[in-house]
Formats: structure tokens, C-alpha cells, sequence
């Protein structure tokens, strides 16, 4: 069994890793079923880390609702995240998310406009929360990212007709530093984060497989690979009146994320109204 002291010394040197040369992603999941999007939605996801022995929870919810703007919606997101191990835990707020949402395309694509506010902050001992945030869901990277204001614009577009569709989605996400950080240069980034899934719907239920994947465009060194990661992800959902519960597991695709992540799995629960 791995050390207490070791295994948050590695997850914290992992985590060092990725923000100083991988991508962060959009404000909200790019795993949620596609239609009229919820009123209101929880996520709540579990990573399994390669250095796992010594967590008793490594968990992450994202709260969620929407709420309609003429033909537009306003969208939010609050993150939060627990992490504990023998010798003790703590509680990470993530920062929030406030953005816009338009259809476009006939209504078979979604245009999003979000920023993301650097308000977030951790308590108790250590910062495993953080690190344990930001594994929990790489697609919402910034949600737990200290002293970075975010701003996403990315269109999701749905083709195909039908039981069997593809569902696309990209678009550039900006880090904005708010604080001068130690070994990262005093400037914003530029993402290019992207999507592609294919979804089977059978009555109520639906499935889906795809990938997403995310790079740092404007990286000072290195090659596609070395500054961007991938994930391979399986999704079920079922429509029950307006309820819409739902399983998700991602597996890192990547070597560098392979040696800190073994998988990550979610549970959701979606609520609709008339």
C-alpha cells in the first residue's frame, strides 16, 4: 500500500503536470443526452486513481439548472469535491459557472457562451479535493482551477436522423489568469476542446460511446501530443416521466493520464419541467 504522503505527493505533482501543459475543457459536460436540455441536473462522479489504496473517498458532484431567456436559456453550475484518506479529508468549492445557451441550426445545434468566475476555495487538510475535482471530470478541468477565469464559446451540433445519430461538439476555451502563478507565464491560453459521440436511443432509453479530447493551442513547446489528452466514454440514460437518471465511465486514453487515472465513473440524475 502506497503512503498517505506519497500517493498526495504524486496526484499533486500529476496535477502540476496538466495545468501547466494540457487543455482545460467547457463549462458543462459534454457527456449529456441530447433534447431539451434539464431544469435541473446532478452529477456526481467517483475516480478511481492508480494510487488508490489509501482513498476512502475521492468523489465530485456538479450541481446544475437552466432557466429559459426568450429563445435562449441562462445556464449555471456550482462544483464541489471531497477527498479523504485515514489521516484525514477535505472539501474543495469549485468555481462557478454562469453562461447562455441558443439553438441554432434548425434547432438540431446548440451555441454556448460561459464564463467561469474564479471564486473557488478548499478546506481541511491538504488540497486533495482539488486534484480529486479535476480528475473527476478533465472535460471541466477550470472548475477547479485556482485564480483562472475561463471563458468558453463551442457549438454542439446533432446529425444523422432517427434511432442512430453522431453528436458533435467543440469550440475555443480561454484561461485567463487572475493572479501571477509560479511556473506559468503571466499570460492567458487558448483551447481547442472537441467531442464526437455516437447515440443509439431505444424508446426511453439511450446509449452512447465517443471521445473528447482537448489541446493546448497556445503551448510554448511540445507536439499535438504531449500538449493535449483524450477519453474514452460510455453513457446510459433512461427517461422516466421527467426524471432522467443516467451511468457514465470514462478511461483515459493517453499515457501521461493513464499513470495518475484509472477510470471514472457517474451517476446523474436530470430533471425536466412542462
Amino acid at each position: 500500500m502506497v503512503c498517505n504522503r506519497t500517493l498526495s505527493r504524486n496526484l499533486l505533482a500529476a496535477l502540476a503536470a496538466f495545468a501547466l501543459c494540457s487543455a482545460p475543457l467547457a463549462a458543462q459536460s459534454a457527456w449529456l443526452a441530447p433534447g431539451p436540455r434539464p431544469a435541473a441536473s446532478a452529477e456526481l462522479f467517483r475516480a478511481g486513481f492508480v494510487e488508490d489504496d489509501d482513498f476512502s473517498a475521492a468523489t465530485a458532484a456538479f450541481l446544475a439548472g437552466r432557466l429559459p431567456l426568450g429563445r435562449a436559456r441562462l445556464t449555471f453550475e456550482v462544483p464541489l469535491a471531497y477527498a479523504a484518506t485515514p489521516t484525514g479529508g477535505s472539501t474543495a468549492v469549485g468555481n462557478p459557472y454562469v453562461g447562455l445557451e441558443t439553438p441554432v441550426a434548425e434547432g438540431r445545434g446548440v451555441l454556448e457562451l460561459g464564463l467561469r468566475l474564479p471564486l473557488g476555495g478548499e478546506s481541511g487538510a491538504g488540497t486533495l479535493a482539488t486534484g480529486v475535482g479535476r480528475f473527476s471530470d478533465m472535460d471541466r478541468l477550470e472548475a477547479f482551477e485556482a485564480d483562472v477565469l475561463s471563458l468558453a464559446l463551442l457549438g454542439s451540433l446533432e446529425r444523422g436522423e432517427g434511432a442512430v445519430r453522431l453528436l458533435l461538439r467543440g469550440g475555443p476555451v480561454f484561461w485567463v489568469r487572475t493572479k501571477r502563478q509560479r511556473r506559468l507565464q503571466d499570460r492567458g491560453e487558448m483551447i481547442a476542446a472537441y467531442s464526437a459521440r455516437a447515440l443509439i436511443e431505444r424508446g426511453a432509453a439511450s446509449f452512447s460511446a465517443g471521445f473528447s479530447g482537448r489541446w493546448a493551442v497556445t503551448a510554448d513547446s511540445g507536439d499535438f501530443g504531449q500538449n493535449s489528452f483524450h477519453q474514452f466514454g460510455v453513457t446510459a440514460d433512461y427517461q422516466a416521466g421527467p426524471i432522467r437518471p443516467g451511468l457514465l465511465l470514462r478511461l483515459p486514453i493517453d499515457d501521461d493520464l493513464r499513470d495518475v487515472l484509472d477510470y471514472v465513473f457517474g451517476l446523474r440524475l436530470a430533471v425536466r419541467v412542462p
